[in-house]
């Protein structure tokens, strides 16, 4: 007797997608992370990466650097064999492409760039991959676990 087996490709897999709470748990703990990071250079230089001493309402030179810092972090880690920031991980999510490959540097550090607000996030109430903005621009997906 026979035995059928079927593959299925990664893009048709059923998935589940990570919703706000579980994307945003995961970037509090990679902010927490990247912040403890940098802490230490604000004590040493006198600077405001973490600290954010500025009343304005432009940013500063410290924050574009600060957020320079959290988009390399993401893009390496988002773009590495795991997939995902270790918030991410922490949390059971991963990014890939909306194919389920992994993504690139380049597009890693696009989507970094990308989340600058969180009405961003807003679009993934009307989508059905849960795809927020920067996503969507992107090309790609949070499901949750590895595809």
């Amino acid at each position: 007797m026979q035995t059928a087996s079927f593959a299925i490709a990664p893009s048709e897999r059923a998935s589940i997608y990570a919703g706000f709470w579980s994307r945003a748990l995961a970037k509090l703990i990679d902010g927490v992370l990247v912040s403890v990071c940098l802490l230490p250079l604000d004590l040493a230089f006198r600077t405001s990466l973490v600290i954010g001493v500025g009343s304005s309402k432009r940013p500063t030179v410290e924050e574009a650097i600060a957020f320079a810092v959290f988009c390399l972090y993401s893009a390496i880690t988002e773009s590495s064999t795991r997939q995902a920031t270790i918030g991410k991980r922490a949390v059971g999510i991963i990014v890939s492409e909306v194919n389920g490959n992994r993504i690139s540097f380049g597009r890693a550090l696009m989507r970094a760039a990308l989340q600058f607000t969180m009405i961003d996030y807003l679009v993934a109430l009307f989508t059905s991959r849960k795809q927020a903005l920067h996503d969507l621009l992107a090309g790609t997906q949070v499901p949750i676990g590895s595809l």
